[in-house]
Parts: structure tokens; sequence; C-alpha cells
């Protein structure tokens, strides 16, 4: 029992000490010869894209346009039947029912939203990298 004890309290002096020495060693800022001095900041690095993987991405751009207006589309669709079937719900007296329903239009609701910010997203990014005859704009419908 004893020699576990004295293990332990080794193993955790051990940690104890590693741990400190490595946070005043980094806090000193003499750990590496690219850090900044204290209280400044490194600029990042401009990034120029690799043109082949712009014009990559670039290909893809009208399918991933494609795929967020046929989900907005299908979104649409089951917002209509859960609006049916709400009112249904409400008719019937079913409370519980309608409280479920109105969540799950509110998830739906939610996705819709995203997905509308995220075609915005790439269509503003595709109007600024490709070139505009090869990737026409697509709205999602209201």
């Amino acid at each position: 029992m004893k020699t576990r004890s004295l293990v332990a309290t080794l193993g955790l002096a051990t940690a104890l000490t590693v741990g400190i020495g490595t946070a005043a060693f980094a806090a000193d800022g003499t750990g590496s010869s690219t850090s900044t001095p204290a209280g400044t900041t490194a600029a990042a690095p401009a990034r120029t894209p690799d043109p082949a993987k712009v014009a990559a991405r670039c290909a893809k751009v009208p399918t991933v346009l494609e795929k967020m207006a046929t989900t907005t589309t299908r979104l649409h669709e089951r917002l209509t039947r859960l609006e049916e079937a709400k009112v249904k719900a409400d008719a019937e007296g079913n409370t519980k029912r309608s409280e479920r329903i109105a969540t799950v239009m509110a998830r739906v609701n939610d996705r819709l939203g995203r997905i509308g910010e995220r075609t915005t997203k790439v269509n503003g990014w595709a109007a600024e990298h490709c070139d505009p005859t090869s990737t026409p704009a697509i709205t999602t419908p209201a």
C-alpha cells in the first residue's frame, strides 16, 4: 500500500512540475525563434487561392445550387403538409399533436432559413471567383 501511494505521489509531482515548467516556458516567449514579442500580434500571411481548386469549386457551384433549390422546394412541400396536419389536429382538439407539429414546423423553417443563407453565400462566392457565364445564380423560391 505504501508503494502505491509513493508511486502515485511521485507521478503527480512529476506531472505538476512538467505542467508548471511548460506554462512558464510558454509564457516566457523564448520558446520559439518565430514567436512574436509579448503584446504584439503577427499579421496572417495573405493566401492566394490555387486556381485549380477554384476552378474545381466553380464547376460544382451549379450542382450545389440545384441541390439547394430542390431541397428548398421539398421543404416547402413538407411545410404545406404540416400546416394541413396542424389545422386538422386543431380541429380535432388534439393539442399535443398540434404542439408536436408546430415544433416540426419550426425546425423546417429554421432549416429553410439556413439553406437560404447558404445559397446567398454560395452565390456571393461564385460571383467573386467564377466566370459569370459558367455559373448562373440560382435563387431559392420564397
